[in-house]
């Protein structure tokens, strides 16, 4: 007879462990709505806040999503990048001190054509790469 051997759920009590600090924890391939030159976009984001205190167990994963969701809202620009970061550290209730961003997407431009009247549709890969390290 095989017997089962009761896991300890370290979400609830204290375990010991070899605990360390996590520079990045987070998510990613975010799909999101992003709003440029009054366009709108879908990116990938990847957004992570580091773990600085080695006894915490985690980060508030659905306060970074919610702060995500705040920023299809806006225009998506230096200002309001560094005011999610910023805010994205708040949420976190101080078990974080840096912050990063990463948004991928295709900005497409309507382009005259070089010999001709026409016009045609160019797509451009952008990276977005934003880190605040409070």
């Amino acid at each position: 007879m095989s017997q089962n051997k009761i896991l300890p759920d370290i979400t609830s009590k204290n375990v010991e462990s070899n605990a360390l600090e996590l520079e990045w924890v987070g998510m990613d391939k975010i799909g999101i709505p992003i709003i440029i030159d009054k366009q709108t976009f879908v990116a990938s984001a990847n957004v992570y806040v580091s773990l600085d205190d080695a006894n915490v167990k985690g980060i508030h994963m659905s306060r970074l999503y919610a702060k995500l969701n705040e920023m299809a809202k806006l225009e998506c620009n230096a200002t309001n990048l560094h005011q999610l970061l910023i805010t994205t550290l708040d949420t976190q209730q101080g078990i974080s001190g840096n912050a990063r961003l990463s948004l991928s997407f295709e900005y497409i431009i309507n382009k005259p054509s070089l010999l001709s009247a026409n016009t045609g549709y160019q797509s451009y890969p952008i990276n977005i790469d934003a880190h605040y390290n409070g």
